[in-house]
């Protein structure tokens, strides 16, 4: 018992293993059943103890009858001199041998008993000590491995909701970006669309002139000119372009001009803008 008693804090752990706490070491597991065997023993053996002390019991009682039914030596109760034989009693002289045979097996099985009760007494008091010492040991050994568990799962719950902070302020950070992106791209579409819209009148007078010049240039029999910008006119659009109306109205203003082109040589570099 020296041993068990020195393996205290080693079997403490199949404790947990037995109560559903979990997966213990193999060394812990192998001294846990160790000490279990023993338990098994020292049980059967007290069980064994308790069945021999009633054995012992009975004998003891079946001596005692017998004893009980032989007649003493001093007995005053007498007839004409001579002790009556009972109706269910042998005669003394044939039961005298069984008597002390009796009596020898009675003192050798209360020695043997007296032995066993001392054994058993050994036996109990080493498994109360075992106990007394591995249950508290026991004890402190749950208490410290629950407050472990509670420790690691504080861990890492303070781990996932750090996780959790980290991807919130991941997601909100990158909507921020798209939103500036957005609003980015959104200022750059104004600044397109203004600085078009700033030079649209500059746009559409030119082509205005452009209209005029080849009006002019059809009126005295000249050639169209010959403008490099006729693709820039055609993706303006036909907002761009001077319709034929305001062409026409236009014409009375330039009529006079026209007619002193006729009249005047002017060169086909002169008429270009």
């Amino acid at each position: 018992m020296a041993n068990q008693n020195g393996m205290v804090g080693q079997n403490a752990a199949g404790y947990n293993a037995l109560s559903g706490q979990g997966a213990i070491p193999a060394g812990h597991f192998s001294d846990m059943q160790h000490l279990d065997r023993n338990m098994d023993a020292l049980s059967i053996a007290v069980q064994e103890n308790r069945a021999e002390w009633q054995l012992i019991e009975e004998l003891l009682l079946r001596a005692s009858r017998i004893q009980g039914r032989v007649p003493r030596d001093d007995s005053p109760h007498l007839t004409n001199g001579v002790h009556p034989d009972p109706p269910d009693v042998p005669n003394v002289d044939h039961l005298q041998p069984t008597v002390e045979q009796l009596q020898t097996e009675l003192a050798a099985v209360t020695a043997r008993a007296e032995v066993e009760k001392a054994e058993r007494d050994h036996i109990i008091e080493e498994y109360m000590n075992a106990f007394n010492s591995i249950t508290p040991a026991i004890h402190e050994y749950r208490y410290g491995y629950r407050t472990f568990m509670h420790n690691t799962l504080a861990h890492y719950n303070k781990l996932l909701e750090q996780a959790r902070e980290e991807t919130l302020n991941a997601r909100l950070e990158n909507q921020a970006w798209q939103a500036g992106l957005k609003r980015l791209s959104e200022g750059l579409r104004a600044a397109s669309q203004a600085r078009d819209e700033e030079g649209m009148p500059w746009k559409r007078r030119i082509a205005a002139l452009k209209e005029e010049n080849r009006i002019l240039r059809a009126r005295v029999g000249w050639d169209p000119p010959v403008d490099s910008d006729d693709e820039d006119d055609e993706a303006a659009g036909a907002g761009d372009r001077v319709p034929a109306g305001a062409a026409a109205a236009r014409m009375p203003e330039t009529r006079g001009r026209s007619t002193q082109a006729t009249q005047l040589p002017v060169s086909a570099s002169e008429l270009q803008l």
